[in-house]
């Protein structure tokens, strides 16, 4: 299953690979990116078929956080943080194992992802950041 932003692929034995697929932005989790997440981990809470969730990043970088350029170009920002909360709930309250998988950057909400998952891996390229706002 492929939502454009977001590859999700069984790779046998209950695990299930989501792939955020945005390498030209550095898999930047943009409004897009995060309502596939949120609607995808609630279709794989439900698939009894489904025992482990590993999230690693298309390209070089797991994931360089939220979108800067979205967000500037945000017309209400109440909408932004109540969709980014409802993102964070869905990654964070996730009842079965999310791994993170994580290759190059993780910084500002890419650290914060693969800190919300329950166990994470690091190539020896990882890096981890939260910049100062």
């Amino acid at each position: 299953m492929s939502t454009g932003v977001l590859d999700v692929q069984p790779s046998g034995d209950g695990v299930v690979v989501a792939t955020l697929d945005r390498p030209d932005k550095r898999n930047a989790l943009n409004r897009e990116l995060r309502q596939a997440i949120i609607d995808t981990l609630h279709e794989l809470m439900i698939d009894d078929e489904v025992k482990v969730v590993v999230i690693h990043g298309a390209g070089s970088t797991f994931c360089a956080g939220f979108d800067l350029d979205e967000l500037a170009a945000a017309d209400d920002s109440a909408q932004v943080f109540a969709h980014a909360t409802a993102y964070h709930h869905a990654v964070h309250t996730f009842a079965k194992p999310l791994v993170a998988a994580i290759e190059g950057p993780a910084v500002a909400g890419g650290m914060d992802l693969a800190l919300m998952c329950a166990l994470r891996i690091a190539a020896t390229d990882a890096r981890f950041g939260q910049p100062p706002v």
